[in-house]
């Protein structure tokens, strides 16, 4: 059989309808940014209320580097669940089943003082096998925590109390006030 050349005059219909995604909707949770504290290594916690997946972090390193400075090091470690009686290892307690995983991070530039720094998740290495996109996924009504640390320091802000609302009002996830080691 030879394939057709012209248009048939009486083309069949589609058995299916056409593919449709559900369209992607970002948003940007801020927290405070008046932090004067310095930390290097600083726990908290993300509950989601809504089904959503975590693309990338702000943080505020202030004069800790040059402006416009190409700097790798911040480390970032996730588990399911809360940081808290996970303060002292990353790996899983008995029964727990998930310790901390580490993250891989793209190498970043300081916004400076006063100005959220974007940091990424390394793009080469989310293409690798060894990277699992569900580390960054939260599903509605679970909680999970993030551990970053870096040697420089960010700036943090006194909270008032270990697990405490410390985000915008939004309808997709609650960050909370954590634990500065």
């Amino acid at each position: 059989l030879a394939p057709s050349l012209a248009p048939s005059e009486a083309p069949t219909e589609p058995t299916t309808g056409a593919p449709t995604e559900a369209p992607t909707e970002y948003i940007t949770v801020n927290t405070q940014i008046d932090g004067t504290s310095i930390a290097k290594r600083l726990m908290f916690d993300i509950s989601a209320q809504k089904d959503v997946t975590i693309e990338s972090f702000k943080i505020h390193i202030g004069k800790r580097l040059k402006l416009e400075q190409l700097t790798r090091g911040v480390q970032v470690w996730t588990k399911s669940g809360t940081h808290v009686g996970f303060e002292t290892s990353r790996r899983p307690r008995r029964g727990d089943g998930e310790g901390w995983k580490r993250l891989p991070m793209a190498a970043f530039k300081n916004e400076g003082q006063g100005e959220y720094t974007d940091i990424d998740f390394h793009w080469r290495l989310k293409l690798s096998p060894r990277f699992d996109s569900t580390d960054l996924e939260i599903d509605a009504g679970s909680t999970r925590a993030f551990y970053f640390i870096f040697g420089k320091g960010f700036y943090a802000t006194e909270g008032t109390a270990v697990g405490n609302e410390c985000s915008e009002s939004n309808e997709y996830i609650e960050i909370k006030e954590g634990t500065v080691l």
